[in-house]
This record gives structure tokens, C-alpha cells and sequence, in this order.
């Protein structure tokens, strides 16, 4: 706003001092009165808008951050507000203490496994893998080491012509061997056996048959088969033969049992005399079923008899025994009674 002062300047003796004068220049203060208020409304709504303006930024920046703290304290406060007072004064001690233990504590269990760990890999590590592709760990009883499997050599056999139900054996050398084929018969088939003169065969019902040369074994049918050259010998019997075998075994035991128990006859008699006059005799009769004349019979007293005493038994009639008690003594004998027993033994 441009000065108008010289405008104003007043001379003595020459400016009237009268409405003339006086009303511009109040005029012209007025009007620049009114310009100075406007420019003063403006800077003061231009000051509000900038600060309601910098407010807004400030709040967008800063107000949520502000409200998570603000609500973090309040969780605090409140948390603390719900804190029993021993906790404060006491037990919080108490819980630092355990939690420096339980630290101290850990600390020396991780150092015991690490040393652990350094004795089991520094006593006996393992070789080192590089380079050992195909090859498994061996020991020695005392050292690890890496080693390469070996395989005996296979003889007689070619790659891709291997003969059907070929077995493979070892030889007296060590080394893996192709064997003849191996026959599979059934047991209405086993004839077949004496047609062929070399490998093994294995005969259902029968067992595990082998060729041996020049065997004169002779052929029963069952546990040998004579072809030319030399037989087949039953080398491992299966289950039915064994069973079959032992079934006639047991078969002619059983047999033979009862015809060896058929052979004795038991009986017990009362024996009932005390004494014996001198040269004197007593008998008794024993029915037993099965004895007949001929057959051996031994009478069996209780006690021993005096020296001069002596029994005897014979089969007097078919199922009848007559045992005989004699003193030959010229003074009475004294008798135990009692069961004496009679065995008759048939020839």
C-alpha cells in the first residue's frame, strides 16, 4: 500500500482547517482501515485452514499407531491392576530365580550333549563316503571301512540261457556252479526216474531223489529207482513219505507188542496159611483165562520162603493153575500169607 503522506501535509498559514480538507484525508484513512480488516479476515481464515489442514495429515499418520499404543497401555495397566500384590513383592522373585536355574540348568545339558557328541564322533567316525559309491560299511570288531562285495564266479551258466528248474550249488572250490535240471515227478510218474541217468528229481508223495553213479542200491520202488549206470536215492524224504514210513513201522511195533503181551497171563491168589508142618504140603487152585498145559508158570510169594521151602506152578486144566507150597524140612516153616501173584508165560 503506496504512503500519501504529501497528500496530508499541512502548511501553516496556507491549509484551511475546514470540512474541505479534513473529510478527504478521513476518507482515505477509512478506506485504507477497511482494506488492512479485509487483508487481516483472510490471513486468519488462510492460518485455520493450514492448521485444520496439517491436523488432518497428523491424524492420519499418526492415529492409529497411537490408538495400538494407546490400547497396549491400557492392557498393561490393566494387567497390572490384576497382578495379586505377592507377585509383586515375592513370588516374582521367586520365578527369576527358577528361570535362572531352569537357563543354567539347559545351558549345561546342551554343553553334556555336545561333548557326548564330539566322544561318539571323536572315538570311531565314520570313513568318509567320497569315492565309495557301490561299496558297504564293514568293521572289524573295532574299525569301520568300506568294502566291496565279492562273488564267487558262476560256471556253466551263460546270460540269458539259463535252463528251466536249474539249481545252483557250490563247488569244492568256492565258486557257484549250475547244476543238471532239476526233474519234478508226480508219484504215479516215478517209473520215469529209471529212464533218466543224471541231476535230481523230486518225486511228490516221495522226497528229494539224487543220481549216484555206479550205486547198486537195490530198487524197492519207494526210496530207490535203478537205472542204467547206476541208481536214484532217496535223499530227503517229504512229509508223506515219512509219515507212510513211519506208519508201518509203528504199524509192525504195535503188532509186535501185542503178540509179546499176548504171551503173559497175570493172576493174584490168597495165600492164606501161616505155618507149614515138616515135610508137609499145602496147594492152591488160580483161575486165569488164556493158560493152558504147557505153559511156564512163576509164583511169586510175598516173602522170601525158608530154605527148605519152595513153590512151584502148573497149569492143571485150560484157565486153571495149581500152585504147590512144600516144606522139606524136618521142623514146621513159618508162611507169610497174603496176594501171591502167578505169571504164566506162554511158548
Amino acid at each position: 500500500m503506496p504512503a500519501r503522506f504529501d497528500a496530508y501535509r499541512m502548511t501553516d498559514g496556507k491549509t484551511p482547517l475546514s470540512a474541505r480538507y479534513f473529510n478527504p484525508v478521513w476518507q482515505d484513512l477509512d478506506l485504507r482501515l477497511v482494506e488492512l480488516e479485509a487483508l487481516r479476515v483472510g490471513w486468519m481464515e488462510a492460518v485455520s485452514q493450514v492448521s485444520n489442514l496439517g491436523l488432518a495429515r497428523i491424524n492420519e499418520l499418526v492415529g492409529a499407531p497411537m490408538t495400538t499404543v494407546n490400547e497396549a497401555i491400557a492392557t498393561l495397566q490393566q494387567s497390572l491392576a490384576e497382578l495379586p500384590d505377592v507377585v509383586l513383592a515375592g513370588d516374582l522373585d521367586t520365578a527369576l530365580q527358577a528361570e535362572a536355574q531352569a537357563r543354567a540348568l539347559l545351558a549345561q545339558q546342551i554343553t553334556a550333549l555336545q561333548q557326548a557328541i564330539e566322544d561318539v564322533s571323536g572315538g570311531d567316525p565314520f570313513p568318509p563316503m567320497a569315492g565309495q559309491a557301490g561299496k558297504f560299511l564293514t568293521t572289524d570288531g573295532e574299525t569301520r571301512a568300506w568294502g566291496t562285495p565279492t562273488v564267487p564266479p558262476v560256471t556253466g551258466l551263460q546270460r540269458g540261457t539259463a535252463q528251466p528248474r536249474q539249481l545252483l550249488g557250490i563247488s569244492a572250490a568256492g565258486a557257484v556252479v549250475g547244476l543238471a535240471p532239476l526233474e519234478l515227478l508226480d508219484y504215479a510218474d516215478r517209473a520215469q526216474l529209471r529212464t533218466i541217468t543224471s541231476g535230481s528229481a523230486i518225486v511228490r508223495g516221495l522226497g528229494l531223489f539224487t543220481w549216484e553213479a555206479g550205486s547198486t542200491e537195490p530198487d524197492d520202488d519207494e526210496t530207490c529207482f535203478a537205472a542204467a549206470g547206476g541208481a536214484w536215492v532217496l535223499t530227503a524224504a517229504g512229509p508223506d513219505a515219512v509219515r507212510a514210513l513211519w506208519l508201518a513201522e509203528i504199524s509192525a511195533l504195535q503188532s509186535a507188542l501185542t503178540r509179546h503181551l499176548g504171551k503173559f497171563l497175570r493172576a493174584g491168589f490168597a495165600m492164606s496159611a501161616t505155618s507149614l508142618a515138616a515135610n508137609a504140603e499145602v496147594t492152591f487152585t488160580v483161575a486165569l483165562e488164556g493158560a493152558s498145559s504147557g505153559d511156564s508158570v512163576v509164583v511169586t510169594p510175598v516173602a522170601a520162603l525158608a530154605s527148605a521151602v519152595f513153590c512151584v506152578g502148573v497149569v492143571t486144566a485150560a484157565g486153571t493153575v495149581t500152585v504147590s507150597v512144600r516144606n522139606a524140612s524136618a521142623s514146621t516153616a513159618t508162611l507169610k500169607p497174603g496176594t501171591w501173584q502167578v505169571l504164566v508165560i506162554k511158548p
